[in-house]
Order: structure tokens, then sequence, then C-alpha cells
């Protein structure tokens, strides 16, 4: 039996769990949380490594419930606001005081060389995890999954696509496999 989710390069939610809980485990201790809402918004909201990296406090409001990602691949720079899910408020708010009021999210991976870093020890994770090495941006392909069953126009716009045929690619594979998983061999 293949396992699509590798063939897609995509997490299971039970991966996803095993990842962020062993996140919360990695590197020094006032790292760990860090390590812990840094998967967590990658799993969730599916942004580019680096619009996540770049998100300040000021992105966060926990007032209305938003989080908002700068979309970076555009010409015209743009941002994209999502709904703030609770346990990632939580999340959030319980790490905020570490940073010790810095107005960056994550202020320790502010380096060029930050994305690097964060390779490694995703890395790390996955194998700490007991799971297959896959890329960092194999958790965007997860959540780009997770939104097949939505329109096209609003799965695009929740991943800051500039193209619909970028986004087409992440439904169109879901839904060729659910289609395929129907289908019998005629033999």
């Amino acid at each position: 039996m293949v396992n699509h989710h590798t063939h897609l390069r995509t997490f299971t939610p039970e991966e996803v769990h095993c990842l962020v809980e062993e996140a919360g485990r990695y590197g020094l201790v006032g790292d760990r949380s860090a390590w812990k809402v840094l998967i967590m918004l990658l799993a969730n909201y599916g942004p580019r490594l680096s619009e996540a990296l770049k998100i300040t406090w000021k992105d966060v409001d926990f007032d209305n419930s938003a989080i908002t990602f700068p979309t970076l691949k555009r010409r015209k720079p743009m941002s994209r606001t999502l709904p703030l899910f609770p346990e990632i408020a939580q999340a959030l708010s319980d790490y905020r005081p570490t940073v010790n009021g810095h107005k960056c999210v994550f202020p320790k991976l502010q380096k060029v060389s930050s994305r690097t870093l964060v390779w490694k020890v995703f890395q790390k994770i996955l194998k700490r995890s007991g799971l297959a090495r896959r890329p960092v941006h194999a958790l965007r392909h997860t959540v780009g999954t997770k939104l097949a069953p939505m329109d096209l126009a609003t799965a695009r716009d929740w991943l800051g696509h500039a193209n619909i045929t970028t986004t087409d690619r992440y439904i169109h594979a879901v839904k060729m496999r659910e289609v395929f998983g129907k289908l019998e061999a005629i033999v």
C-alpha cells in the first residue's frame, strides 16, 4: 500500500501532533516554546517559512482572533488575515513573555541564516519523532491538501498564492487520490 501522505509530501494529523509535541521538547528551555509555536503556525496556516519568520506581535490580533501573514512572493507585497485558532492563540499568549517585549514573534530567527537553522532543527525534530525526512515546506503542502473541500479562490487566499493554478495543484492532487481510492481495477 502506497502512503499517499508521503507521496504528496504531507503529514497526517497524528504526525503533526507528534511534531508539535516534540518541538515543545527541543532545545534550550527558553527556546522550546518558540519551536512549538513555529511548528503550530506552519502546520495550521501553511505560510511559507519566510512569512512565518517575519510576523510581528502587531500581526497577532488577540482581541479579534485574527493573525496576519505577509505574502512575500508577490511583486506587490500584500498580506492575508486569517482566523486565529483558540489553541494557537493560547500557545502564542503563553509564549509571548519569553521574547521580552520584542516586536518580532521569532526574534532569534531574524537572521539571513535562519531558514537553514529552521531546516536543520526541523530534521532533528522529525528524527526524534520517528518520522521520515521531509522539507519544512511539507507543512504548507499539508495545509494545502486540507483546503481541498474549499473553493479554489478561498484556498488561494488562505495560502497567499498569486495564481489560482498554483492552488489548483494542491486541490487536484487530493481529489485525484480520492477518486482513485473509489475505483477498482478491471482484470
